[in-house]
C-alpha cells in the first residue's frame, strides 16, 4: 500500500499511481478541507486485496485517474501552479463535479 503524508507527497508519487482505483483517506478526513488535504495521509492500494481492506477501513477521496486529470488540467492552465492552486482545483471538482475554469 502506498501511503503519502499530505498532498505534496501524493503529487511527488503520482507517476506510481495505478491505472484505476481510489485514493483513500481516514474516516475523519474532511474531503474539502485545505488543511486536511495539505497535511493528512492519503492511501493508495497496490492490489485488489489492499483495495478491499481500504474500502472497509477508510473513505474514498478521489479516483486516482481523476486526481491526475484534475492536476493535469490545472497545470495546462498554469504550468507552475502552486500546491494551493492544485488543492483548490481538487476541492472545486469535489464540490461542483467539473474542472476549475
Amino acid at each position: 500500500m502506498m501511503r503519502c503524508s499530505g498532498i505534496d507527497e501524493l503529487l511527488a508519487h503520482r507517476d506510481a499511481f495505478p491505472e484505476s482505483g481510489w485514493i483513500f483517506v481516514e474516516k475523519t478526513f474532511d474531503t474539502v478541507s485545505e488543511l486536511h488535504i495539505r497535511e493528512e495521509p492519503f492511501f493508495i492500494a497496490e492490489n485488489d486485496d489492499e483495495e478491499f481492506d481500504l474500502e472497509e477501513t477508510h473513505r474514498t477521496w478521489l479516483e486516482a485517474p481523476m486526481f491526475l486529470a484534475i492536476v493535469q488540467a490545472r497545470l495546462e492552465k498554469n504550468h507552475a501552479a502552486p500546491t494551493g492552486e492544485l488543492i483548490a482545483a481538487a476541492i472545486h471538482y469535489l464540490e461542483k463535479d467539473t474542472f476549475m475554469p
